[in-house]
């Protein structure tokens, strides 16, 4: 993962030495004409793709294996949250009040649904070609 970390940094860095002078283009006062701003968006689009078309297979390999550990470490986490109960119990003299059942399990699925729209942050479904 780090690995991937250090690929996505500098990936990043390109992407945005590349969008950095067109947002400028595009943002200036006055304005782009209307043809201009069609063309400087479809740059950006061209760019963002190409960002994601390297990064995005390493994601998926990423996400199809978080997905299928994810039921199996279910009952770990149940299991983790019994000792944490336990643990409550014995050190604070209370059984319930510091215990949620599940939570642990809902935490971990949480994580894998914000791995999954992590892989989407450049998806821009609102952009036509034909603009």
């Amino acid at each position: 993962m780090a690995e991937l970390d250090k690929e996505d940094s500098a990936a990043t860095r390109i992407l945005n030495s590349q969008l950095d002078p067109l947002l400028k283009r595009l943002n200036r006062d006055p304005g782009p004409s209307d043809e201009e701003a069609r063309s400087i968006r479809r740059q950006i689009v061209q760019f963002q793709k190409s960002y994601c078309g390297k990064l995005t297979p390493h994601l998926v390999m990423i996400l199809k294996d978080a997905l299928a550990d994810l039921p199996k470490l279910l009952p770990d986490y149940e299991r983790a949250e019994q000792i944490s109960a336990e643990l409550n119990k014995t050190q604070l003299g209370k059984e319930h009040g510091f215990t949620s059942p599940g939570l642990m399990q809902l935490e971990a699925v949480q994580g894998y649904g914000n791995k999954l729209r992590g892989i989407f942050k450049f998806a821009n479904y609102s952009y036509s070609d034909e603009e």
